[in-house]
């Protein structure tokens, strides 16, 4: 063979290679980005884990058409954790055997116990969006909070009582299957509420996860002689007992905390829960173009009005994404995201700033709503 020919030969053949490595890379994409996501989807007081489910899901669908992270799409692997603690254990550990380092949820404090311990252990990351327990508050963890201390909660709650002086006993009901969230909030109520003498405030537990009987819980509390009531609980739970307390024609303040502040309150208690109070932490009539926005296409994708559960998940999304992509690296580890967001401190949610503490702990506004004509409407 001819020199020049062989030369000829031994250049197409290089070109041939070139050319088939380009687009080998072009076709080539890069592995994506899992994450877990963990929360009660079933059951009676599922509404604030489903809710969360679905402002997570337009929180992935955002950041992957504008590309994803690095260039990785995001994907979600979903987790009933039934709202029990054990099952959240369960969920968590089916998540890490899948190499999943990330977790987003779970959605009630009690979960905290069983699964926080693994969490830990294993160094997975998990980002809440709801277990505002201040029992988790000022830990160096594997935990990062977009909601702040429920400590802030009861202390709103005690505030509120206590603009109203013929207001001088007050019972709080809890559900004890939630201590980590209900039981922390009545002793923080208590503790302010009671500051001054000649004032008193009176507890009784129930659990949801035992069965109710709302009626007999209601004469209990009715039989107390209480000038106001706290209901510690998820929107059906309390929505049921507003029922029992219309059914005694009884009337009394009511107050709820933010718990059951989720359209099942409405469409569960009926005229039984026009004009109770209710402490939230989003604010439902925020003129943020970024919440207008989210909202619109959550009522557009699920026919409903997002929830405090929705708006938190979506923002947990929003701190999350924004840790990993501070890393250039691919190869990130959950110290190195937790530091990261750690660093970062301050994060653009839907309704505004989230400040993140050197402890991964966050600070939010508090709103007072009421229920007029079955519509949340804000209390100035």
């Amino acid at each position: 063979m001819k020199p020049k020919t062989k030369t000829l030969i031994i250049g197409l053949l290089l070109m041939v290679m070139l050319i088939g490595f380009f687009f080998f890379s072009l076709g080539r994409q890069e592995e994506p980005l899992v994450i877990g996501f963990s929360a009660g989807l079933t059951g009676a007081a599922s509404e604030l884990g489903v809710s969360g489910r679905n402002g997570l899901m337009i929180a992935v669908q955002k950041i992957n058409e504008m590309g994803g992270i690095h260039g990785r799409e995001v994907k979600i692997v979903v987790k009933d954790d039934e709202n029990d603690p054990q099952k959240a254990l369960e969920t968590d550990k089916a998540l890490y055997q899948q190499g999943i380092k990330f977790i987003i949820g779970h959605m009630t404090s009690n979960m905290a116990e069983k699964t926080l311990p693994f969490i830990n252990e294993k160094e997975m990351l998990m980002v809440t969006p709801t277990m505002s327990s201040d029992e988790l508050s000022e830990k160096d963890d594997y935990l990062i909070r977009v909601v702040s201390s429920n400590r802030d909660e009861a202390i709103f709650m005690a505030e509120i009582y206590q603009q109203k002086p013929e207001i001088r006993r007050v019972m709080v009901l809890y559900d004890q299957s939630n201590r980590a969230y209900t039981a922390v909030i009545r002793d923080f109520f208590a503790e302010s509420f009671e500051t001054g003498g000649e004032k008193q405030v009176m507890s009784l537990a129930f659990s949801s996860e035992k069965g109710i009987d709302y009626l007999e819980t209601i004469q209990k509390v009715v039989d107390s002689q209480p000038d106001a009531l706290i209901i510690l609980s998820s929107a059906f739970d309390a929505a049921m007992f507003c029922q029992q307390i219309e059914r005694l024609r009884v009337e009394m303040p009511i107050l709820l905390s933010t718990w059951s502040m989720t359209t099942d309150l409405i469409s569960h208690g009926g005229i039984a829960v026009e004009g109770v109070r209710i402490v939230s932490l989003i604010n439902q009539d925020s003129e943020k173009k970024e919440y207008q926005d989210f909202a619109d296409e959550y009522r557009q994708r699920y026919e409903e009005e997002p929830s405090f559960s929705a708006v938190f998940a979506h923002d947990a999304a929003t701190v999350l994404f924004e840790g990993i992509k501070a890393l250039d690296s691919k190869e990130i580890t959950s110290q190195q995201v937790k530091d990261a967001i750690i660093d970062i401190r301050s994060f653009q949610g839907l309704q505004g700033l989230i400040e993140i503490n050197e402890y991964g702990d966050a600070s939010r506004e508090i709103f007072k709503y009421t229920i007029q004509n079955g519509q949340f409407v804000k209390v100035e």
